[in-house]
Parts: structure tokens; sequence; C-alpha cells
């Protein structure tokens, strides 16, 4: 076992995935126990689209330790990526009443609750993530400022959305999708000129969407073409 455990860490360290899957493997088969060997594997497995692979390696290490907080965190991890979210929120909650709290707990708890439409709780853990990278990081604000879109925060999802855009530029694709939810913003609030002006910037982006022009037009009928 040794061997194979050295044999593991050396082709990790060369970054060989075909020797390292194959004495990973091995290794958490004639000791399912190791954790260092397991937490390194389950992340493996978890940066390498198998999460499966991660949560059953995981499972079989926490049915005898269920303490070991970096194992609990790739379990975590995996029932995330594999959309189990009930699994994954209680499973990052255990984490953060031992301590774990950083950008990725409370993201993933966000999200995982707003997957489960359990919005209010989902806006807090979102908007903690949001500020744990000081409002600069796109992902968090945008899923913070879809939230709130659909959360009837029509304000606030105008100021995030509009943060998410200025961090975003110049991806045309992903600004022309930010700028419409900013519209619908403007929109639920009534105010048909501001939405009609968010609109107009969506199309800058993606030229080619019939939709948005339609909806340029009806912003501007609603208005009589004045500010409101």
């Amino acid at each position: 076992y040794n061997d194979i455990r050295s044999l593991y860490f050396a082709y990790s360290s060369m970054s060989n995935r075909d020797s390292l899957s194959f004495y990973g493997d091995s290794a958490t088969h004639l000791n399912p126990y190791d954790s260092e060997i397991v937490v390194s594997m389950a992340s493996y497995c978890n940066d390498n689209n198998k999460p499966l692979q991660a949560g059953k390696i995981c499972s079989l290490y926490l049915l005898r330790d269920s303490t070991k907080l970096l194992v609990l965190r790739q379990y975590g991890y995996s029932s995330y990526l594999l959309e189990d979210y009930s699994e994954a929120y209680k499973t990052y909650k255990k984490l953060e009443e031992k301590g774990f709290d950083n950008y990725e707990s409370t993201f993933i708890m966000g999200i995982s609750l707003a997957k489960l439409h359990k919005n209010e709780l989902a806006y807090d853990y979102l908007l903690r993530a949001a500020t744990h990278k000081s409002f600069k990081d796109y992902i968090s604000l945008h899923y913070l400022g879809t939230l709130c879109l659909e959360m009837g925060k029509n304000d606030e999802a105008v100021i995030y959305l509009s943060q998410a855009i200025e961090l975003q530029k110049p991806d045309s694709s992903l600004l022309a999708i930010l700028y419409k939810e900013k519209a619908q913003a403007y929109y639920n609030k009534q105010n048909y000129y501001k939405a009609a002006k968010e609109f107009e910037q969506s199309a800058i982006y993606n030229p080619d969407d019939p939709i948005t022009y339609y909806n340029i037009a009806q912003m501007y009928g609603a208005t009589g073409d004045k500010k409101s």
C-alpha cells in the first residue's frame, strides 16, 4: 500500500492523469480511510468532471469519521456538482458551524438554497458571498442580481446587475443577457423608459435577437416615448 500511495503522489506532482487515476483508485480501494489520499483523489475527481466518484470516495470515509472538514468539503462540493442541492447545503452548513466561512461556502449554500426555492435565505448567503469578494466578483453579483429580480427586489437587482455589467465588459454575449435582466427590473418597477434604454443596450451586444427589438417598441409604446 505504501508503494502505491507514494506512486500516486509522485504522479500527482507530474500531472499524469492516467497513472494518477489508476494509483488513486488502487489506494482508495486498499485503504478508504487515508484522509490525505481521500481528499486529494476526491479533489481530482471533482475538478475533472467525476463528482459521482468523488462523492463515493468521501461517503465511505465519512461513515467512519464524519468530522474531517476537508473530506466534508469535497463531499459537499461533489453533491453540488451532482445537483443534489439539499445534501450540498446540509454539508456546507456543517462546515459553517465548524468555522468554515468563506466565498465558496456562502456561494454554494446560496445557490443551493435558491435551487430549493428558499429565496430569502439564499439572498442572505449570496449577499455574503459577494461581500467576501468585495463586490468585485461577476458570478456572485449576477446570481444575486437575478435572485433579487425573482424576489421583486428590483432596486437591488438594478444595482447588482449594473456592477456585474461593469465587471463583465467586453463579453458581448453575457452583456446582452445582463442588460436584458436589468431591463426586466426596470419593467417590474414600471419605469418603462429606463427599461427601453436597457433593452437598447442589450440589442447593441446581440443585434440578431428580434424579441429585444419588440420589447424596445413595447416599452416606448408604454411611455409615449417620454421619460417616466
